[in-house]
């Protein structure tokens, strides 16, 4: 059950992170500018998380729940995560340019990483999940306790 919980917790920072800001732009003319991943690739990343939120609590509900089902959050947070380090990557390129402005930086913003983050506790939290086998206690589905 911890894990179902690490699974919605991640699902949670990743659609949380897609709201704040991924990139700040500090320039004497323009001062601070700060740009939220909703307003890119965010998008993506926040249905991404509402996903594994979904599988995640739908796990919590219901401990049974088909294994293909239980292992969408690992699929799901590593292609968070990719998006989350394409963007790095892709703004690692451009800052460069961004720089040559005199007085100016780029810094990657608390959001993109919280949504990073995010995605590898989905993708930790789904494969433990679909690791486990749920528990029939005892009395149910026509068994007697312990089995009998």
């Amino acid at each position: 059950m911890i894990f179902a919980i690490v699974t919605v917790v991640g699902g949670l920072l990743t659609a949380i992170g897609s709201f704040l800001a991924w990139v700040t732009v500090q320039a004497p003319i323009f001062g601070s500018i700060s740009v939220a991943g909703t307003e890119g690739d965010g998008k993506i990343t926040l249905v991404l998380g509402i996903l594994v939120l979904i599988i995640g609590v739908l796990r919590l509900i219901r401990p049974s729940i088909p294994a293909l089902v239980q292992r969408l959050p690992i699929v799901l947070g590593i292609i968070a995560a990719a998006l989350g380090i394409y963007v790095i990557i892709r703004l690692g390129s451009q800052i460069g340019q961004i720089e040559e402005l005199p007085g100016a930086s780029v810094s990657v913003g608390f959001g993109l990483i919280m949504t990073i983050v995010g995605a590898v506790v989905s993708v930790v939290g789904g494969i433990v999940v679909s690791s486990q086998r749920p528990t029939v206690p005892g009395g149910v589905a026509g068994l007697g306790p312990a089995g009998r």
